[in-house]
């Protein structure tokens, strides 16, 4: 391995990758929360309703995802040529790709930013990401038959 190689690997410990990534997703997580409510609050200057706000974060996910499962699909159909589904952007069965695009994207959002109207950034940030795991396991047990 050249030298500059193994000096760049060496930049980030593990135990500081796993901070950072923390420390980026509870940015993610909060921003998130907070752009939404205020995004659907009228009593501070929000104008977009659920829909609006759910179209944007769907286009501006699609333009940073699409181009990642392209990448991950012709990755994956050089070693399996069956490999990927959906004009060729997941990896994942056709199914699968369309019932967790709707679950976890579409649905969820509309629910999301729905409850933004009527309830505090305060109470979404302890309910959603607490929520979660019990949701994403109820989904899994529904949607892909695990146990």
């Amino acid at each position: 391995m050249p030298a500059s190689h193994t000096q760049h690997q060496n930049l980030l410990s593990p135990r500081a990758v796993g901070v950072l990534a923390a420390v980026v997703t509870v940015v993610i997580w909060t921003a998130f929360i907070v752009v939404a409510r205020a995004s659907a609050d009228p009593a501070r200057g929000g104008v977009l309703n659920p829909f609006d706000i759910v179209y944007a974060r769907i286009w501006g996910a699609s333009l940073v995802l699409l181009p990642w499962g392209w990448w991950l699909v012709r990755r994956a159909r050089r070693s399996d040529p069956g490999a990927g589904s959906l004009l060729g952007l997941s990896p994942l069965p056709l199914r699968t790709t369309v019932l967790v695009g709707f679950f976890g994207g579409l649905l969820y959002a509309m629910l999301a930013y729905s409850g933004f109207v009527f309830a505090p950034a305060a109470h979404a940030s302890v309910l959603m990401p607490g929520s979660l795991p019990l949701w994403t396991a109820l989904l899994a047990i529904v949607v892909l038959g695990d146990r």
